[in-house]
């Protein structure tokens, strides 16, 4: 998923002006609804200027943005989670994007000083917790989207499933439980079953690993 254009960076002395209308359109959006959508757009506006800025060699700018994008994402995540079922677009969005700012602040950080590098795996971590948490709300709403999303993350990074890396079994682990749930209701599962056994396996060689971590039980 593309992140937004950056447009006037904080470098410029336009960008005070830049901020007072995103707070004062805050300030006026009564709606939880659109509040929780704004949140998370400018947090993803954070994410990309600390992009640009580093890109730029400005990385002095990438600790404070860093920190601005996970408060953003936190209040975007909990006024969604405080609506509910009305909230699920904004989980939804949240749940496939996350994983690409985890991407983008992975590079951020192989680039700035040591002195930013713990508010940037703040954010990284901010990110994964921001996943996590709009997955398990999508699950109990829309639990065939939250299905197929956690899948597309899984193939994505399909390397890390089969070693068993945290963030990933714990995506594999949940997006089962959910399977199983909708199997008990009486829905087909077989075609998303399918899709995990091969990000289980090894490239090519469907049902080579039995014995990879996570493989579960049904499904070797």
């Amino acid at each position: 998923m593309a992140l937004p254009k950056p447009g006037i960076t904080p470098d410029s002395w336009l960008y005070g002006f830049k901020r007072f209308f995103e707070d004062l359109d805050l300030a006026f959006t009564f709606n939880e609804v659109a509040r929780a959508e704004k949140y998370f757009k400018y947090a993803e506006l954070r994410l990309t200027e600390a992009k640009e800025m580093v890109e730029r060699g400005r990385s002095e700018y990438a600790r404070k943005l860093a920190e601005e994008y996970e408060r953003m994402l936190n209040r975007s995540l909990e006024i969604a989670e405080k609506v509910g079922e009305e909230g699920v677009n904004v989980t939804e969005v949240v749940a496939t994007s996350t994983m690409t700012h985890l991407n983008v602040l992975e590079q951020i950080y192989e680039l700035v000083s040591e002195e930013a590098r713990p508010a940037i795996k703040r954010a990284m971590e901010a990110s994964r917790r921001g996943n996590e948490r709009a997955l398990s709300v999508l699950g109990a709403y829309e639990p065939e989207r939250a299905v197929e999303i956690s899948i597309q993350i899984l193939e994505e990074k399909a390397v890390e499933v089969r070693e068993g890396v945290g963030e990933y079994q714990r995506v594999l682990n949940r997006t089962l439980s959910i399977i199983e749930r909708l199997k008990s209701e009486g829905v087909d599962t077989s075609r998303w079953e399918q899709q995990i056994t091969e990000v289980l396996s090894t490239p090519g060689e469907l049902g080579e690993v039995p014995g990879a971590p996570g493989m579960p039980e049904g499904l070797e």
